[in-house]
């Protein structure tokens, strides 16, 4: 099922690669929360001491970073466990996807944290604002779930494709585009 089943909500339907973009993505994403209290000199984070409150900036920040690079390791390695184990050849194309997706959301929530940090100089007009608003808002918080859905899909595409039994084998090309437009 590849996690492709609505009716079933069992995540034991997922693949494994599957579960690693979820596990990186949230990796990502605390990396983030620490790197922005730091930034924003949050004592506090959800009614807790923040890290950087706990242990100092360079801890939060190095932590934060090591984060990324673990998960940007379990991006790179995605396929090869599988061609091990399975003996079968996988789509390079769609692993150099995967991880080029991922790496977009490390890139987009930097930008994001410099695109908040460089609004010292607003622009006065309102449809202006509230597009650098929504440009912000992508890269801070809806990109990490846009492509981590984009590269889940693209994980499942390949598994049907591989699976002659599968009922969706005839996959459409456009499924991963339509997972990060939602």
């Amino acid at each position: 099922h590849y996690g492709l089943d609505e009716t079933n909500t069992n995540l034991d339907t997922l693949s494994a690669e599957q579960k690693t973009i979820a596990a990186v993505a949230e990796m990502y994403h605390t990396a983030s929360l620490m790197h922005d209290d730091v930034i924003d000199k949050a004592s506090t984070r959800r009614g807790k001491d923040s890290m950087n409150a706990l242990w100092g900036q360079q801890w939060s920040i190095f932590s934060g970073d090591y984060s990324v690079a673990l998960g940007s390791m379990l991006v790179a390695s995605l396929g090869h466990e599988e061609v091990l184990k399975h003996k079968i050849i996988f789509s390079f194309k769609n692993n150099l996807q995967v991880t080029t997706l991922m790496s977009k959301i490390v890139s987009s929530l930097v930008l994001g944290e410099l695109q908040q940090m460089s609004q010292v100089g607003k622009p006065k007009d309102s449809d202006q604002r509230f597009n650098a608003y929504l440009a912000k808002t992508f890269n801070k918080t809806a990109s990490l779930m846009a492509y981590s859905c984009q590269a889940v899909t693209l994980l499942a595409q390949r598994h049907i494709q591989q699976s002659s039994s599968h009922s969706w084998k005839n996959t459409d090309d456009k499924l991963p585009q339509l997972a990060y437009n939602y």
